[in-house]
């Protein structure tokens, strides 16, 4: 290994080791929400989540499942909400810099625009995108992160999407407060670091694990994945390329770089929900109901307790009353000595009084904080209208429902469409371009524009509509200005007006005229209305010339300039054999 390499490789460790320490502070609380409201122990200490037996052992302590449901609800509900499957939830649009008003004009710029969305539909539909993406917003709501694999399968193969388990992750910022480092832990098994990275490219102690005797190709070793975005002006130094991302494997604690390359764009896509400036991890639902999570598990396990002497109560007897120990088995026989000092009287149940009612209150409490943290009320408001008795709520009603969703979950929002989304199709996209025949060639006018991401989900829709809602409501009011004052009716743009809330009702660019063929319709229309109406007056005039000609008191002249129009108009004149 050459001293610029091996110093590559001490540099990745102390940054590894470095990251470690700053995220401790989150595993400790991170390992308590993993064991009281995941449904997978997750591990964070130090040790990663590959042991099964230990990944599924719960705590005594945990009896209450009223957080995994929750959690369930959120990660459906967020998954319908932003990213539906089975609805259009994004569209691309050109960049304002890049002329994108007066691109848009264009018939073929909006139809090869509708096609590649149809790329990226497709793609996150046949590569199992939606299933990785429930997983990671189950991730959102425990740790407040989440991270997704966008991989480019070898030999062109196209994306492959995988969540990533967040104690695998360690993250860093830039000054933006963007993620512009990701460290991944992971544990291969011998035979997949040989499979991916070679005999001859592992460190020697893997080396002499593999030529061992005891070779076992199950046996497993954790490898690093650090990729790193590269500073300006270092594009050479940090890696042996010049992609704007260096990637390193390597082993940690030892002095040996498996391999390294780059990536064009990053491929972990770390979404957090909600930003902090001050760390690069993020607080959660799940860490804000700790709290509830572990007094509901306390009053619930008090309760069974209470429950269970209810139904099974320890006994009172008399002293020497009892020959041997009780048998509460159903139909046993207990005997008792009668001797006169013992009647069976004597033995009886202990009665034990508790406030079950307090205690069942503080237990609906401590759940309804939890699904509060969760937004659980928000994603199921139609169920839980219904089953309160208040009826099915009104179209209407159901728009002011999602609207008022989509405000109390605007921060979690934003961090998807900045953090996940835009990223998530910038990688796409760079992948897209080099798999064969995947992206059809672009319009003459795209060649330099820029391409944004526009999001039309039902979450950002009902956002949208509250301004369509009021534009209307707008017009509405303008009508009543209108019968008293006509000429404010000359202040509204009505041609702005109509295309503003069909881009709000998410109406397809390609279904929207563009302003030149309006005008050319528009034009047509009037043409055909100017020659209709000249048509009508020809044949009232004609009509005029014709009542007035048959009112004239002498036949024409044979051939005269009279006789002439007579004849090609068809008029009989009186003493003129019709023709």
């Amino acid at each position: 290994m050459t001293a610029d390499r091996k110093r590559s490789v001490q540099n990745l460790n102390t940054s590894f080791g470095v990251l470690k320490s700053e995220r401790a502070a989150f595993d400790d609380v991170w390992r308590k929400v993993a064991v009281f409201e995941s449904e997978r122990m997750t591990m964070f200490d130090g040790q990663l989540g590959d042991d099964v037996y230990r990944m599924m052992r719960r705590d005594l302590r945990d009896v209450d499942n009223t957080c995994r449901q929750a959690i369930a609800v959120f990660s459906s509900g967020m998954l319908s909400g932003v990213c539906p499957p089975s609805d259009q939830w994004f569209l691309l649009r050109i960049a304002d810099k890049s002329g994108g008003d007066d691109l848009k004009k264009y018939r073929p710029v909006a139809r090869w625009l509708e096609s590649v969305e149809k790329v990226f539909a497709k793609d996150f539909t046949n590569k199992n995108f939606y299933t990785q993406q429930v997983s990671s917003y189950k991730h959102i709501a425990l740790y407040g992160m989440q991270c997704m694999l966008v991989g480019e399968a070898p030999d062109g193969g196209g994306t492959y999407y995988r969540d990533i388990p967040v104690d695998e992750i360690y993250i860093a910022n830039d000054y933006a407060g963007r993620v512009n480092c990701v460290f991944r832990e992971m544990r291969l098994t011998l035979q997949q670091a040989l499979e991916f990275f070679g005999k001859e490219n592992l460190s020697p102690c893997v080396q002499r694990l593999v030529d061992s005797k005891d070779f076992n190709a199950n046996e497993k070793i954790t490898v690093i994945h650090a990729v790193i975005k590269k500073a300006p002006g270092y594009e050479n130094v940090m890696g042996n390329n010049q992609l704007p991302y260096a990637s390193y494997y390597f082993e940690p604690g030892e002095e040996h770089l498996i391999s390294e390359g780059g990536y064009e764009s990053m491929p972990y896509i770390v979404t957090r929900a909600y930003s902090d400036g001050r760390f690069p991890y993020s607080i959660s639902p799940g860490t804000l109901a700790l709290s509830d999570v572990l007094m509901a598990n306390e009053i619930k396990r008090l309760l069974l307790q209470a429950g269970q002497l209810s139904v099974n109560p320890p006994a009172l007897m008399p002293d020497r009353g009892l020959v041997g120990r009780l048998n509460y088995t159903p139909g046993a026989v207990n005997t008792f000595r009668k001797d006169g000092s013992t009647d069976v009287k004597d033995f009886q149940p202990l009665k034990l009084v508790g406030d079950f009612k307090l205690a069942m209150e503080l237990l609906e409490m401590a759940r309804k904080d939890i699904n509060a943290a969760f937004f659980v009320d928000l994603f199921m408001m139609i169920h839980n209208r219904t089953q309160q008795g208040k009826g099915t709520p009104t179209a209407s009603e159901i728009q002011e429902l999602a609207q008022e969703k989509s405000f109390l979950l605007a921060p979690i929002l934003i961090n998807q469409q900045q953090e996940n989304f835009n990223r998530l199709f910038e990688r796409v996209f760079e992948i897209k371009k080099r798999e064969y025949g995947a992206i059809p060639p672009a319009p003459r006018e795209l060649q330099k524009a820029e391409i944004e991401i526009e999001y039309v989900s039902p979450l950002v829709r009902a956002q949208q509509n509250q301004q369509t809602n009021q534009m209307l409501q707008g017009l509405a009011d303008l009508r009543g200005l209108v019968e008293v004052f006509p000429n404010c009716i000359d202040i509204i743009d009505a041609d702005a007006s109509a295309r503003k809330v069909l881009e709000n009702r998410c109406m397809p660019a390609s279904c929207i005229r563009t302003p030149e063929e309006v005008s050319q319709i528009r034009q047509a229309a009037q043409e055909a209305q100017q020659a209709q109406l000249q048509q009508e007056q020809d044949a009232a005039q004609g009509e005029q010339m014709i009542k007035g000609f048959k009112e004239m008191s002498k036949t024409p002249e044979t051939g005269s300039v009279v006789q002439r129009l007579l004849e090609k108009i068809g008029v009989n004149m009186p003493g003129k054999e019709p023709r």
